[in-house]
């Protein structure tokens, strides 16, 4: 994370924003503990000096609770108890989605979910609606969990999600975490994009992170180490 925070800081970047899944705990957990992992993760984080986001991963609430997350992380001009926001930038509209829910909409918190069980509940799909009717910007969507690919790592109602993205006629592409491969695929004109995990090999040559860069025609995926450069027609 250090290098990535290095590199970043000597690229023209908007922003930084992690995919999830950012902090570690120990094999017997405690609370005291797993706080100071994602306080020592997030000070490295914020060694990049612009602007940074986070979207919330299971294992980030997997015993702490996620009042306790989101009051350890820092996502710039965020109002503290947002899990699930948007802003824009450079002529673009961007959402985070919160996947961190149950099926039946309880929210993740420990003892309360297993990683293959996620879902967008009702109250924020409703939001997602009202969000993407307000602007008239394009749009990009980024999300843990993945909202394509049909296994345990997509949500329960992707499908549900995808109907709202493609109805709203905005949404570019969408980006997510959680499965630790790089799949990309077009869904009815949605670049739907996952990526390898910076925690899956050791060292600096280990390494996996990217730069998008969006235009009105294409988006371009530079990616470093064991990330793969790609690009996207829109």
């Amino acid at each position: 994370m250090k290098h990535f925070a290095e590199h970043m800081n000597k690229e023209n970047l908007e922003f930084v924003l992690h995919m999830g899944d950012i902090k570690d705990e120990n094999t017997q957990p405690t609370e005291q503990s797993t706080l100071q992992y994602l306080k020592q993760i997030e000070d490295t984080f914020q060694l990049y000096k612009g602007k940074t986001y986070h979207a919330i991963g299971n294992h980030d609430v997997d015993s702490i609770t996620k009042k306790q997350f989101l009051d350890h992380i820092t996502n710039s001009d965020i109002p503290k108890n947002r899990s699930f926001y948007s802003f824009d930038c450079c002529g673009f509209h961007l959402i985070v989605l919160d996947g961190c829910f149950n099926p039946d909409g309880s929210t993740y918190a420990p003892g309360n979910f297993t990683w293959d069980q996620s879902a967008i509940p009702p109250a924020q799909l409703r939001w997602l609606q009202k969000d993407l009717k307000r602007t008239s910007l394009p749009t990009l969507i980024f999300c843990h969990q993945l909202l394509f690919y049909n296994d345990g790592h997509t949500l329960h109602n992707a499908s549900e999600v995808r109907k709202i993205l493609e109805e709203s006629r905005k949404v570019l592409a969408v980006f997510q975490g959680h499965i630790h491969r790089e799949l990309q695929e077009n869904i009815n004109g949605i670049h739907y994009c996952s990526f390898n995990g910076m925690v899956d090999k050791q060292g600096a040559e280990g390494n996996s992170y990217m730069i998008v860069e969006c235009t009105a025609e294409t988006i371009q995926i530079h990616g470093y180490y064991n990330a793969s450069s790609r690009l996207a027609a829109v």
